[in-house]
């Protein structure tokens, strides 16, 4: 019985049949895993002129030939049958590797070599499926790396910090995470020149790889995290992605980063990075606290869905409301932490408590890249005798014009050595002046005379007057009110008052 066996490549048809080799290379990764088989099929065989006037025709029919055979295999992706007497043996749709037209020993006259070499992601046995690749197999994956680098954010360590009695901050470590995802994809044929989109393929593989793996950040024996104290869990913010396609090349690259800090009991948010220094000076015995600082904000960043119109990029928290809601508890604790550096850094002659007043602030916001900076000042300069939010300076002062001998004087016409001064026996009485300036808030309202001075502590004005009032009372039986007066710009906050007190006694 003879066997007939047959080559076709499209409409190509090889004849007489040439040399078939087969191998087959599977793709592994190093953990053992793979990404299937990749099927390389040889044939090697002659162009023959075999009829008459093929021989006449001699080299021109040989480079004819060879001219059919070239435009056969020019194109990727057309079926390639191998068949045994009507079976087939192997088919698919292979992209031409190379192929190569040589003389043979009666120089192109005859015949000419050609071998053509064919590679196929998947091949068929018979009628049958490829055994070698099935669904366990991601689609067309050539090869796939994935790492991640775990460090310290600027060497950010957890450290707990006692700021006066009642306040206790811990401050916890802040890990900067790059997770890489690199996939390369091969182009295949599912039918006649009907292929894959290699670049795409490789997104969708890259797509289920991508997000945060507490596994190989945490590093058990390694790093050890999460940890210190009360710290028993991990959050992540800051989840950037940065995207490489190599569109001719088929392949993706994805890199993101996440920020990593421990989440529990601790007494500030974790979804903001603080920085700030404390600095002392000292001048004329006074001694100034400074505060300087500045906070970023960590956002919550999501990637989902597969691109449809009710899916995709979002932000579950912008860099803005964190950094500032961090500031708006921590504003609070700025005297407590001066107040813990004064007394770690003053010198053995700073012997006065630090005012609670704050001498100068400032306050930075910067919505768009979620930063809020800060700047506080506090100095042992007593804090006064008058109090308020509003109040942010005063000036009080008392002026005692003492008592003094009352004389009259005479003028003696033509007495060169001036008048003669006669002492009548009495003496002058006493004033005390009283004066109050104070810089306060300019008010808000102008509707009513009250809400005018509402921002001036009127009452802890009067208080102060009327201790002085009070003592020349208990000390002197004649005590009036010789002179008031009263000033309120309030356009730019600065308010005086000033009064003037003329005491005495009836008896000597």
């Amino acid at each position: 019985m003879s066997t007939n066996v047959t080559f076709k490549y499209g409409d190509y048809e090889f004849s007489p049949r040439p040399l078939l080799s087969i191998n087959s290379e599977p793709l592994k990764t190093p953990d053992g895993s793979g990404y299937g088989v990749i099927h390389k099929i040889s044939l090697e065989g002659d162009l023959i002129s075999t009829t008459a006037a093929e021989l006449d025709s001699g080299i021109l029919q040989v480079f004819n030939d060879a001219t059919t055979l070239r435009e056969a295999i020019s194109e990727d992706g057309k079926l390639l049958v191998i068949d045994c007497n009507g079976s087939g043996i192997v088919s698919g749709y292979p992209r031409i590797e190379s192929y190569s037209i040589s003389p043979e020993s009666d120089n192109f006259t005859r015949r000419a070599g050609y071998t053509i070499d064919f590679e196929m992601p998947t091949i068929n046995l018979g009628s049958g499926n490829d055994p070698f690749n099935s669904s366990i197999y991601p689609p067309f994956i050539e090869s796939c790396s994935e790492s991640w680098d775990v460090e310290f954010a600027d060497e950010r360590m957890p450290f707990d910090w006692t700021v006066g009695s009642s306040t206790f901050e811990k401050f916890g470590y802040k890990l900067a995470v790059t997770h890489t995802v690199d996939v390369q994809a091969r182009i295949a044929y599912t039918g006649d020149r009907v292929s894959n989109i290699p670049w795409d393929d490789a997104r969708s593989y890259a797509t289920g790889r991508l997000g945060f793996d507490n596994e190989f950040v945490t590093l058990t024996g390694v790093l050890g995290l999460p940890g210190t104290g009360y710290f028993t869990q991990i959050d992540t913010f800051n989840n950037y992605r940065q995207v490489s396609v190599d569109k001719t090349n088929g392949s993706i690259q994805v890199v993101e980063t996440f920020i990593v800090t421990p989440s529990g009991s601790g007494s500030l948010p974790n979804n903001a990075i603080e920085t700030f220094d404390i600095s002392s000076s000292q001048s004329e015995g006074v001694t100034t606290v400074s505060i300087n600082g500045e906070i970023e904000g960590l956002c919550n960043l999501g990637y989902t869905g597969d691109g449809s119109s009710n899916s995709g990029f979002y932000s579950a928290s912008s860099k803005y409301s964190a950094a500032s809601g961090y500031y708006n508890i921590v504003k609070g604790r700025m005297f407590d932490r001066a107040s813990a550096a004064y007394s770690s850094i003053s010198g053995a002659c700073s012997n006065r408590a630090l005012n609670s007043t704050v001498r100068t602030r400032t306050i930075g916001i910067n919505p768009v890249e979620g930063r809020v900076s800060y700047n506080y000042e506090y100095d042992t300069v007593p804090s006064g005798c008058l109090t308020g939010l509003c109040l942010l300076s005063q000036n009080l002062s008392i002026d005692d014009v003492l008592q003094t001998d009352v004389t009259a004087q005479h003028v003696i016409p033509g007495r060169a050595a001036g008048p003669i001064i006669q002492d009548i026996g009495t003496i002058t009485a006493r004033t005390r002046t009283v004066n109050v300036e104070l810089v306060v808030l300019p008010p808000t309202d102008c509707s009513t005379v009250t809400a005018i001075y509402s921002p001036v502590p009127t009452g802890q004005v009067q208080n102060f007057i009327d201790v002085i009032s009070g003592d020349l009372l208990s000390n002197y039986s004649q005590v009036f009110v010789s002179s008031q007066t009263q000033n309120w710009n309030f356009s730019v906050g600065r308010y005086t008052k000033t009064i003037a007190f003329t005491y005495n006694n009836c008896t000597s």
